[in-house]
């Protein structure tokens, strides 16, 4: 009999939360007399990450991950069980009844197998889309944060060589960021894939 449990090789390697590592721009110090910026830079993965949301969501995925994982085990515990309990009834079944239980078997593992491949997708889908539904929240209390500031342009860090510190607002925009939504559990909320026990 050929199985497919081999085929349920199920999240052995889920990241536990994002991991969206950059090299560092190089801060300077501003220039003595410097008047206020027109041009401010914000670290959007260091906003997200210390951010009230970027906390919650993050948990939240790896919250999903674990019980996936532990979802993906179970049923791998039980088709290996099912598998041994036709193996041993073999020899007691005629070749055509052995022949009709295995092949349903397979079939069963295939539709598990295709299950549980989709809610891996759907999950990885959620980690990819956490720092863009960030910054998409983030954006028009930003907008705000600018014109209190008197700025025309906010860039991403990750796109900057060289600043004064003094132009980065991560800090200040993640306390406007906190202040305004919150967690933002009415904004996004990971999916929980795995079946309720």
């Amino acid at each position: 009999m050929r199985t497919r449990l081999a085929l349920l090789g199920l999240l052995a390697g889920l990241a536990t939360g994002p991991a969206w590592a950059q090299d560092a721009p190089v801060p300077v110090p501003p220039a003595p007399g410097a008047t206020a910026p027109l041009v401010l830079v914000i670290d959007y993965d260091r906003a997200f990450s210390q951010s009230l949301f970027g906390q919650r969501v993050v948990a939240e995925f790896n919250q999903a991950a674990r019980a996936l994982e532990a979802e993906n085990s179970r049923i791998t515990q039980e088709l290996q069980a099912e598998e041994q309990d036709l193996a041993a009834r073999r020899p007691d079944m005629a070749p055509a009844d052995f022949r009709e239980e295995a092949e349903a078997f397979d079939a069963k593992v295939q539709i598990i197998r295709a299950t549980q491949d989709a809610k891996e997708t759907t999950l990885q889908s959620a980690r990819e889309e956490l720092l863009s539904v960030f910054i998409s929240t983030a954006d028009p209390i930003l907008a705000q944060f600018m014109q209190d500031r008197g700025a025309v342009v906010l860039l991403d860090r990750r796109i900057v060589r060289l600043f004064a510190q003094s132009v980065d607002i991560t800090d200040d925009a993640v306390r406007a960021i906190d202040t305004e939504i919150g967690d933002g559990a009415d904004v996004y909320t990971v999916p929980q894939v795995a079946d309720a026990q």
